[in-house]
């Protein structure tokens, strides 16, 4: 057993070599965590430093636009220029708080789109279009025609008539004289008869008379109704 464990003087050497190696890297071992967790832990960031990795890592923020199309939109965010003076303004309408109170009744052709819309039933587009109407017309010369309007349905029809009254008679065009080629295109004419009335205006002597022209195939006792109020044939 001695001289099992008995070493010359190189193996002792070697042996406190080792030993010496053993002990090296224990010390080593035993001290990288602690330098590992130290490099590994931040230092504590103070609120400004906090402030600027903040500022630093958000989006940048984005320019807001006013997009043109927006029903929300106001003049006041439109870019202009002296050679661009923006879209015009809209026109306004009066209120409902502003609506015309039971009883009154308007001139179907003098009343203007402003006034239209304060009889209850009637918004901006239906007063445009009944000014529109009129234009073509030459005037109304019955409340009833209010049913010939685009869009107009029995009972909005129903709700507004008895707000209106026919003052103002519509404007006649007299035939007598006539040159063909001023004959109007009117809403109560259709092609036809638009022109048979020409024929009539190169004629030596024209149209003598509605009963004249309920004669023609073009022609009927509804239509002299309806034209006798917009041209005069004597």
């Amino acid at each position: 057993m001695k001289d099992f464990f008995h070493f010359g003087k190189s193996e002792s050497i070697v042996s406190a070599l080792l030993l010496l190696m053993v002990i090296l890297g224990l010390f080593v071992f035993k001290a990288r965590p602690a330098a590992g967790s130290a490099s590994a832990t931040p230092s504590a960031a103070t609120p400004t430093q906090e402030t600027a990795l903040q500022s630093s890592s958000a989006a940048p923020a984005q320019p807001r636009y006013t997009d043109a199309r927006s029903p929300r939109k106001n003049r006041d965010s439109i870019i202009t220029t002296a050679d661009y003076a923006g879209p015009p303004a809209k026109e306004t309408y009066p209120r409902t708080s502003e609506k015309y109170p039971r009883g009154t009744v308007v001139d179907l052709n003098t009343a203007d789109s402003a006034s239209l819309t304060r009889i209850p039933g009637i918004g901006p587009t239906f007063a445009r279009r009944i000014v529109a109407y009129r234009s073509r017309l030459g005037g109304y010369y019955h409340v009833l025609q209010l049913q010939e309007v685009y869009g107009m349905d029995y009972e909005r029809f129903v709700d507004i008539k008895d707000w209106f009254r026919i003052g103002q008679s519509p404007q006649r065009i007299s035939l007598q004289g006539l040159a063909p080629d001023s004959l109007p295109r009117h809403p109560y004419l259709n092609y036809r008869q638009h022109s048979e009335l020409k024929r009539l205006l190169r004629s030596r002597h024209g149209p003598k008379g509605w009963a004249q022209l309920m004669k023609l195939p073009a022609f009927t006792r509804e239509d002299s109704t309806r034209l006798s109020h917009y041209f005069d044939l004597n």
